[in-house]
């Protein structure tokens, strides 16, 4: 699958759960700090993920990536320091078998 096909799944899927307008969507968009993805949703998008590229995402913590479900008020929510996982980031990851194999842990930063 090309990357624009991929691309083209993100952004479906991302639509519909994510209150954010599709025509800002891009490859540099991140799932929780500009769609606001977090929590059950977060945890979702990625099951989805997992299973429509096939790639096992043992070894992910997805604790890392957004705050639990009511967690805090949105607005601080924004504060913490979460890391960033952009869709460029999963049409990567896509190539690859696992979180893992990918080595992609040590190469994403917190903002």
């Amino acid at each position: 699958m090309e990357r624009r096909e991929k691309l083209a799944k993100l952004v479906q899927r991302l639509g519909q759960i994510a209150d954010y307008p599709i025509e800002r969507v891009s490859e540099s968009t991140r799932l929780y700090h500009d769609a606001g993805i977090a929590g059950d949703d977060y945890w979702e998008f990625m099951i989805w993920f997992s299973h429509e590229f096939r790639i096992a995402l043992k070894g992910m913590d997805l604790r890392d990536f957004s705050p639990p479900e009511g967690w805090l008020w949105p607005w601080q929510r924004r504060r913490l320091n979460y890391k960033e996982l952009r869709l460029a980031d999963l049409i990567e990851l896509s190539e690859f078998d696992s979180w893992e194999q990918s080595g992609m842990s040590a190469r994403l930063t917190s903002s």
